[in-house]
């Protein structure tokens, strides 16, 4: 049958290896996420420890002495190394922008194992003159990104920080992440750490041979007891955590679990439609094999026989589409690989040969096998023999006609593609409605962003800020200035942490008591950001002895320390245990919350201090302009400079572009079900022009006597069109009773729109049926066109 009908085999090869290359790219992507490839050489060796996080504190770090302290007592150990985390700033030409840089200890490269893809790396065997030069190596995507690939780079110096770096050598690719595959762990920078005085946020070791990973653990347990470490600040005896590379591998920023399986489920889908729409050509060809299939089972063939016989016809379609399928996964996703995210398209490298990548893709392959060749095969069991070795094509009786599900068939694909686009268009309108301030929080269009690094004393600078905010508000185009600690994109930069707690008979009714970062900022730094004042009032211009006690916080914080109640006026007790000061300070005011790391996670309390002496050594500069911030880039960089030449301006950008990255993840989920939305309608419309042809050419000998009899072409093309119609309007509404269950499930990663929103409906419904219509108008023509002599004449 194959060989015999090339057109319709060529057809369903294609249909069918669509379905399984997006189910198999999905899959593969989601594989990447939840497994992500490790960069060392040899991972099973590779080991990371660091501390359990105390309650209420941000960071828990080691010093310098407890690594040197660990390092002789972890015999199981054949090396250790430090890995801290920073920002850089590489100066070329007159741009600067920032970079992640990991600082790690001169022997992370041979304890990792690491070998460089041009030059060398540093080690602790360099020598004293190596050792007293600022030295870098840089990711190979950097090299080749930002130095074309240039080997010539290998001994030349860069500008990191204003300062000169030698670059030592090139890391090999992909060795570009020690966390995970996330966009915030992604490093282009190693530098060596010299430092004895920095903290260590965590330790990378390797295995000797032979020792596993819970040996170690019990052996890094009984050493943090025996050297008691503990909190610098706190003194809290610190616990250890051990983890093995594989289990290290975890991306935190982008997607979780709970993202992935809907993907994963949404590509499944795709498939099943293509299995319904080859299942649907298959029954349409049943039609012509009706009497081959009775002369079969009246020369002795067993119903059995047949079923195989069909099974392996179906088989053999199976493994044309999945070698057909391995073209189009790398053509799937090099489509794909745009839209990600950045820092993650260059780091996403499905393996197609991947074991469980392979068993997932011959599963699925035998699974849709099953699935197009059910209704065919049913059918065939069906098939009465006097009436099928009697029938002709042109006289089968309208009972047998009204036997074939091809219309159930048109109409499961058209539900389905229904709940695709209305979760399509639900997350499309809650990704337009996370762009307002009402969602993020503040107000992202026409915003400079600067970061400025102080160099002076206390009262230079508070003098120096005053005349620049002051200066900058005369710029033309400017419309305000405002300064503070961290940007509304920054998720996490406080210069101080408190424990709060209310005061007087509040405090000892509810005892409730959190450790909370503060945000420094100047009174414009509100109006510039676009984060509303609820209540209360602003900071005022002078600062002075009783404004430094003056506080905001913003919506969760007042909801978890006054629910219900207005919170300005009320007194707080701010605890420095850094400083060992406590005080009492009174909340003047009451913001929106802004939105942080990433949509689906909730706000974090808020505290904001008036911006005081001491300064904080960096600072961002917020500057709201009337139009494109990016023009005034070198008029605010040049007045800056003009007022101190001292200060170091860095990388400036605007909180749009950072706002992409609150963003991110709902994009891309925006995207992804959007393409395979528009995949799955696709699809859906060929089996509904499928079946009016097929229907179309079955009822030419009807059409004719019709219009013999003085039926005009428009009631012809009226009538078929109908057909088409009806059937888009049952699979309509069988897919917005589904989507009502399914919305239920994207409830949580919907933002600001309601997971019932009726336009997201509306919207699919209409798209739905103007596609139908679109798809029955070409065999409606056909149709109209039939010449009734030549249809009477058709037997």
């Amino acid at each position: 049958m194959l060989a015999k009908n090339p057109g319709l085999t060529l057809i369903i090869v294609l249909v069918l290896s669509l379905g399984i290359s997006v189910s198999v790219a999905i899959f593969g992507f989601a594989d990447w996420f939840m497994r992500p490839p490790s960069p060392f050489p040899f991972p099973d060796r590779i080991v990371h420890i660091d501390t359990s996080k105390i309650p209420g504190r941000y960071f828990t770090h080691l010093d310098h002495l407890d690594y040197l302290a660990l390092r002789d007592q972890l015999n199981s150990l054949s090396g250790l190394a430090t890995v801290s985390y920073c920002e850089r700033y590489m100066t070329k030409g007159q741009l600067h922008r920032e970079y992640r840089t990991a600082r790690v200890s001169r022997n992370f490269f041979s304890v990792a194992e690491v070998q460089p893809h041009l030059g060398h790396m540093f080690s602790e065997t360099d020598s004293d003159e190596l050792k007293n030069q600022d030295t870098v190596v840089l990711s190979h995507r950097l090299w080749k990104s930002q130095f074309g690939s240039d080997p010539t780079i290998i001994g030349q110096s860069i500008i990191l920080n204003y300062a000169n770096a030698i670059v030592l050598g090139i890391a090999p690719p992909g060795f570009r992440t020690i966390e995970g595959s996330g966009h915030a762990c992604v490093i282009d920078f190693w530098i060596p750490d010299d430092s004895t005085d920095e903290r260590i946020q965590k330790l990378v070791g390797c295995l000797k041979p032979g020792v596993t990973v819970q040996a170690l653990r019990m052996e890094t347990k009984a050493a943090f007891e025996r050297l008691k470490l503990r909190e610098r600040d706190s003194l809290i005896p610190l616990e250890p955590r051990v983890e093995s590379d594989r289990d290290h591998r975890y991306l935190g920023g982008f997607f979780s679990l709970k993202a992935m399986v809907p993907i994963v489920g949404l590509a499944n889908v795709i498939l099943l439609i293509a299995c319904l729409n080859v299942s649907g050509l298959l029954l349409a060809k049943a039609d012509a094999r009706r009497q081959e299939m009775a002369v079969r089972r009246a020369l002795g063939g067993s119903l059995g026989r047949l079923i195989r016989q069909l099974l392996t016809e179906g088989a053999v379609l199976a493994m044309l589409a999945l070698g057909t399928s391995i073209l189009v996964t790398y053509w799937i996703m090099n489509l794909v690989r745009p839209i990600l995210p950045e820092n993650m398209g260059d780091l996403w490298q499905i393996q197609i040969f991947n074991p469980r990548i392979v068993g997932y893709s011959l599963s699925i392959s035998l699974l849709g096998t099953f699935l197009f060749e059910l209704v065919p095969i049913w059918c065939a069991c069906r098939t009465d023999l006097i009436p099928a070795l009697k029938a002709d094509r042109g006289h089968t009786s309208g009972r047998q006609r009204r036997s074939y599900g091809m219309p159930m068939l048109v109409v499961s694909q058209l539900s389905i593609a229904s709940i695709l686009l209305v979760c399509a268009g639900l997350l499309l309108r809650s990704f337009v409605k996370a762009h307002s301030v009402d969602i993020l929080g503040f107000q992202r269009k026409n915003v400079l962003n600067a970061k400025l690094g102080l160099n002076r004393d206390s009262e230079h600078n508070r003098v120096l800020l005053r005349n620049m905010t002051n200066q900058l508000r005369t710029l033309p185009g400017v419309v305000n200035v405002g300064l503070g600690l961290r940007t509304p994109t920054n998720p996490m930069r406080y210069w101080r942490e408190y424990e709060v707690s209310s005061t007087g008979a509040e405090a000892s009714r509810d005892g409730h008591r959190e450790t909370i970062g503060a945000n420094v900022v100047d009174p414009g730094y509100f109006p510039t950001a676009g984060i509303s004042i609820l209540r209360g009032q602003n900071f005022s211009e002078r600062v002075g002895p009783l404004d430094s006690r003056k506080v905001i916080i913003n919506e969760t914080f007042a909801s978890r320390l006054w629910p219900g109640k207005d919170p300005v006026g009320r007194f707080i007790q701010l605890v420095d245990r850094g400083r060992s000061t406590t005080e009492v300070a009174q909340v003047v005011g009451m913001v929106s919350d802004v939105a942080k790391y990433h949509l689906g996670r909730a706000p974090d309390p808020e505290l904001y201090i008036p911006l005081e002496d001491p300064c904080p050594p960096d600072l961002a500069l917020l500057v709201k302009t009337q139009g494109d911030p990016r023009l005034l880039v070198d008029p605010v960089s040049r007045m800056i400079r003009n007022l101190d030449s001292t200060i170091e301006v860095h990388a400036m950008t605007t909180l749009a572009h950072e706002a992409r990255e609150l963003t991110a993840e709902l994009r891309l989920c925006a995207r992804l079900v959007g393409l395979w939305a528009l995949v799955g309608m696709g699809l859906a419309s060929v089996g509904l022009y499928g079946i009016v042809a097929f229907t179309v050419s079955r009822r030419t000998r009807e059409l004719g006597i019709r219009m013999a009899l003085g039926a005009q072409r428009q009631n012809v093309m009226r009538m078929v069109i109908a057909q088409g119609f009806k059937l888009s309007l049952i699979g309509s509404g069988l897919g917005l009773i589904g989507s009502l269950v399914i919305c239920r499930i994207l409830r949580a990663g919907l933002h600001g729109i309601s997971p019932f929103d009726p336009i997201a409906f509306a919207g699919a419904v209409g798209v739905l049926v103007g596609t139908a219509l679109l798809a029955c108008y070409v065999p409606a023509r056909q149709a109209a066109r039939i010449d009734p002599m030549e249809a009477l004449r058709y037997e």
